[in-house]
């Protein structure tokens, strides 16, 4: 969705560069036909440009060495997460109306045109079919159909404007026509594909006059019928499709194809304008720096990756594995198969791509063989992820670690981890407000829950958390404040959510002693709890019989 939204924008702004410069350079000369090539150049380029990337592997050799400081801590962010998406959701919402109501209008001026051509007499002549009508309307052509009332005209007239249409059917200006309704149709929510639409429907007109008119003589006659319009004479010298005031009735709605308003006058200027000097064809070629910007701004594509294999550290002889932004699904795959055949397990979950294909959120689990297993989510709303670093700790345990780099002196943040070796350099954790303790495991808040996540280090931890925010400091705000349970829980559903029962009130033990009914949870301190085990349903009225059918909690505390 994000993609698509990127797509109209840059569309909608190459289309704009093309009709600013026919406004500023183009449409006041007489290259008629160049004009035509220009402006559907123009929307084919605007509309198929944006979709060409060109991409430049470039292959990094990680280091992998195992720093004892954490000198750097990465942004790892989610915020307005939810907020985002949902405003996104309403804006797919509001363009696909937009889209749907313009594309049934469309289809339903099609199909009233189609409606009444096939009532009208329809008579062959030199390759096109001219469809005779008793309607007071103004003459059109639709592909190779040429529609007027010939009791309307003169016999000269008629000649006139046969031979003005013939022009319209033979060269094919339908097609344009038809071409640009539907772009604006896609791109209906940019005032530039309307211009450029109206744009295209005034060239084609100068283009006709100006074959339909050989002679000085027939310049004069020709301005005569159009200044008769302006006059007020219900007709047109010239209808394309949808670019006069023709009324057609469909579903008992009337539709009128177009405007004369202020087009006769410029027509009449363009016939009377001088040829313009061919040197002015060199104008085209300044479309080309704009077109070049473009591509070295979205087209051009330079992707880092770093090598899979693993490499010994200069400290320690331990494995060590990277994920990186740039990561395919291939790359994931190779790097699985890199740790199995290391001993060791990884799987990965949740992953989500930037519009340009980078992974912006990822959950990992990495378990080796002894039985070591941790958890991390690394995830940077709209952009590419830090660079996302597993391995075996000097401790024995693992880990897992968000960084920008993993140099010996530079570490990003620690989000998981088993050996108390690594554990002593993680950053402090604060949620909603509160210091959590050292052994604080943040896999147990659920990703969707959180509202935001902001990182400090140095200085300003310092500042802030004094020499507790020595090792940085990562600040997560959660959604809902009283979402979270931050006591170990055994025997829910799922850590870091709500614990619900069928029941009014479950039986609470608190280090084996009942508690009273109403025994409230929250005049225990989070700091004292050692751990909460949920009992349910059967397994709660098996051990406790009847009081146990409503569910029990029981809470170990942390024995001085």
């Amino acid at each position: 969705m994000e993609a698509f939204a990127i797509y109209l924008l840059k569309a909608s702004g190459l289309l704009a560069v093309f009709w600013l410069m026919y406004v500023c350079l183009l449409n006041k000369t007489t290259f008629y036909k160049q004009n035509r090539f220009y402006l559907l150049g123009g929307l084919l380029i605007s509309a198929l440009l944006p979709l060409v990337v060109y991409k430049k592997i470039v292959l990094v050799e990680a280091i992998n060495t195992l720093g004892k400081n954490i000198d750097h801590v990465a942004t790892y962010t989610t915020q307005g997460h939810d907020y985002t998406q949902q405003f996104l959701v309403i804006l797919a919402m509001l363009y696909l109306m937009g889209a749907l109501f313009f594309f049934g209008r469309f289809c339903i001026q099609l199909y009233s045109l189609y409606h009444f051509m096939k009532k009208e007499t329809h008579t062959k002549e030199e390759g096109f079919m001219h469809v005779s009508t008793s309607k007071d309307i103004s003459p059109f052509s639709f592909f190779k159909f040429i529609v007027y009332n010939p009791k309307k005209y003169t016999e000269e007239e008629l000649t006139t404007i046969l031979r003005h249409e013939k022009i319209h059917a033979w060269q094919l200006h339908t097609i344009d026509i038809l071409f640009a309704h539907l772009y604006t149709v896609v791109f209906w929510f940019s005032p530039f594909s309307w211009l450029y639409k109206k744009a295209i429907g005034e060239n084609l007109e100068y283009l006709t006059d100006k074959e339909t008119t050989t002679s000085q003589s027939q310049t004069k006659n020709y301005q005569y019928l159009l200044l008769k319009q302006i006059s007020g004479i219900p007709y047109s010298v010239i209808n394309p499709f949808y670019y006069s005031s023709t009324s057609l009735t469909a579903f008992g709605y009337t539709f009128t194809f177009g405007k004369r308003s202020g087009q006769v006058k410029k027509r009449i200027v363009m016939l009377q304008k001088q040829k313009t000097n061919k040197t002015n064809l060199l104008r085209y070629t300044l479309i080309i720096p704009f077109l070049a910007g473009f591509m070295m701004l979205f087209s051009f594509k330079t992707e880092t990756k770093l090598a899979l294999n693993t490499e010994v550290s200069q400290n320690s002889n331990l494995p060590e594995y990277v994920i990186t932004k740039d990561f395919s699904a291939e790359d994931l795959k190779q790097l699985q198969a890199k740790v199995k055949e290391d001993g060791g397990s990884l799987t990965y979950s949740n992953i989500k791509r930037t519009n340009t294909g980078e992974i912006s959120n990822i959950q990992v689990t990495y378990e080796t063989k002894k039985g070591g297993k941790a958890t991390g989510t690394s995830s940077n709303k709209g952009k590419g992820i830090e660079n996302l670093y597993f391995g075996i700790g000097e401790g024995g345990g693992v880990y897992i670690i968000v960084g920008s780099a993993y140099t010996k002196n530079q570490r990003g943040v620690i989000i998981a981890a088993t050996d108390q070796h690594t554990m002593d350099k993680k950053p402090l954790i604060v949620l909603n407000g509160k210091i959590m303790p050292k052994d604080f495991d943040t896999k147990s808040i659920q990703p969707d829950a959180i509202e935001s996540i902001n990182v400090l280090k140095d200085k300003n931890a310092s500042d802030k958390y004094d020499v507790q925010g020595k090792n940085g400091v990562i600040e997560i705000t959660l959604k809902n404040k009283t979402q979270y349970n931050p006591y170990k829980v055994t025997g829910a559903s799922e850590a870091g959510t709500r614990i619900n029962f069928k029941g009014e009130k479950p039986l609470i033990l608190v280090d084996g002693k009942t508690m009273p009914a109403d025994f409230d949870l929250n005049s225990i301190s989070p700091d004292t709890i050692k751990q909460v085990s949920v009992l349910k349903d059967e397994n709660a009225i098996k051990q406790y019989g009847e009081k146990g059918k409503d569910g029990v909690i029981l809470i170990t505390t942390k024995k001085e």
